[in-house]
């Protein structure tokens, strides 16, 4: 009798702990694969839909596009306090910042530990790049708070 209650307890703490060990490994596979839905999600939104699109063409195309100087100068403005711009600057710079606050939430997922930089940096390094290397876009992102992007921007990989 002490015997069969003996493999009755061992048989079941083996059972519970294969339980166990197979609810962690669900779990973590159920969070990685909602992880790679979110970040195809977020993917979709920056790539695919046309809420960055103008933006992203003139950032991908300067020396093709009038726009890129105008978007420039208004950059500079800024940096300088010197608020009068024409609606094309107005309107750029609008986009440009809707541009930015997506990096800024990448950035602020970041430190909330929901996004991993590798993660970003796979994902959208291309334009961390292309923004750290436009001319004063660093002290836009000073001057106007970005410190999320600026962080992602400046960071070595």
């Amino acid at each position: 009798m002490e015997q069969t209650k003996l493999i009755v307890e061992i048989l079941f703490y083996i059972i519970s702990s294969i339980a166990f060990i197979i609810t962690v490994f669900t779990y973590t596979n159920s969070i990685k694969i909602k992880k790679a839905e979110w970040l195809s999600s977020l993917s979709e939104k920056f790539y695919q839909n046309n809420h960055y699109k103008d933006i992203r063409r003139i950032l991908d195309y300067p020396e093709k596009n009038p726009d890129f100087d105008k978007l420039k100068l208004a950059i500079n403005r800024v940096i300088n306090n010197e608020y009068i711009l024409d609606s094309k600057e107005i309107s750029l710079l609008e986009e440009f910042v809707n541009f930015l606050n997506f990096f800024e939430l990448m950035g602020t997922l970041e430190q909330l530990g929901q996004l991993k930089y590798n993660e970003i940096r796979l994902m959208f390094d291309y334009y961390l790049q292309l923004l750290k290397s436009m001319d004063n876009v660093e002290s836009f992102l000073k001057h106007e708070g970005f410190k999320f992007t600026l962080s992602l921007t400046n960071r070595k990989i």
